[in-house]
């Protein structure tokens, strides 16, 4: 069991739920660059332990529950930065109509998990995946270059469809999976048609 716990990719979940109220701290204080240069850590290292655990072969149960949990904190951080310190450039209607589009289905992801299975999802689909690092970019081109509206509303329409896809691969599974690629590859192995 402890040599299942402490891996590298674990380590480095850890950390991000370890930065999380630290981050959390310089958003109450209106600390705009403590904020960016922490969470840009906090992606950073959700990329990496990614790829170490794929890289090579740590993937662990715990690992995966590890890392979906501080990917909602990430999450929840980084949209309160974003509307703490950019809530000018998404409150015009159709954008903040977007934002909470995508909100809506990431919560509808998230209460799907913990009704059917009592727990937070960690499927980690290519989709999600695909999400988190366009969500990533987004983050870091507001912050750095400026607000990019073509952009941000590929990132949210993007990141919506991930959260219906996982919403629907949670209503198909019979239990609770992690690292799961796609509905496509669900149903194939049920023998349903993909």
């Amino acid at each position: 069991m402890a040599e299942k716990l402490w891996t590298i990719p674990n380590a480095l979940s850890l950390y991000r739920l370890a930065a999380a109220p630290a981050i959390a701290l310089c958003l109450v204080l209106g600390r705009e660059r403590w904020f960016v240069a922490l969470f840009t850590i906090s992606l950073l290292t959700d990329v990496a332990d990614g790829w170490i655990a794929r890289r090579f072969n740590l993937h662990t149960k715990i690992g995966a529950r590890l890392d979906s949990f501080a990917d909602l904190l990430t999450c929840i951080v980084g949209v309160w930065g974003v509307v703490r310190f950019h809530w000018p450039d998404i409150s015009p209607r159709p954008r903040a109509t977007a934002f909470f589009i995508f909100l809506a289905t990431y919560c509808l992801l998230m209460l799907t998990g913990l009704i059917k299975f009592r727990r937070q999802p960690s499927l980690h689909t290519y989709g999600f995946k695909i999400a988190a690092y366009l969500q990533s970019a987004c983050f870091l081109t507001v912050f750095t270059l400026g607000f990019n509206a073509p952009f941000y509303y590929f990132t949210l329409a993007w990141g919506s469809l991930a959260c219906l896809e996982e919403v629907a691969i949670l209503l198909v599974l019979k239990e609770p999976r992690s690292d799961v690629k796609g509905i496509y590859w669900v149903l194939k192995e049920r023998g349903g048609s993909p």
